[in-house]
Formats: C-alpha cells, structure tokens, sequence
C-alpha cells in the first residue's frame, strides 16, 4: 500500500468527504507522486517544463481494490 498523507485525509474529513473515499488526485513534485500515487513510467516535456507524467499503480494494490469492490 501507498503511504497516506494523514494532513490530507484529515482535512478532507473535517470538510465532509467520507474516509474511505479520499483517493489522491495531484502532487507538489514527481517524489509525492510515487510516495501517494504510484510509479512514474513515462514523462513528456516542452522545454524546460515537464507536462505529462504518465504513472500506474502496483498490481497489488489494483488487485486489493477489484477484491474490495467485488470485481
């Protein structure tokens, strides 16, 4: 499993998002991406400035949510 920004998840409690519903959607630097996220497999740049990163996430932790789901 991918670490959990706590901060994160908190907030979002406190505002009204259910816990068991918080995903990550944005990070500040490609690090928090693979910490929160997943692995990076591709980036794409223009110029100085990455535009796309491209990430997937463990088999594993895709398998765990298809269990938990049902699928």
């Amino acid at each position: 499993m991918k670490a959990i920004d706590e901060l994160a998840k908190a907030l979002a409690v406190r505002y009204g998002m259910p816990s068991d519903i918080h995903v990550p959607i944005a990070a500040r630097d490609k690090e928090s991406i693979e910490k929160y996220i997943g692995h990076i497999i591709s980036t794409f740049q223009n110029s100085s400035r990455t535009n796309v990163i491209v990430v997937t996430q463990d088999e594993s932790e895709m398998t765990l949510k298809n269990l938990q789901s049902g699928k």
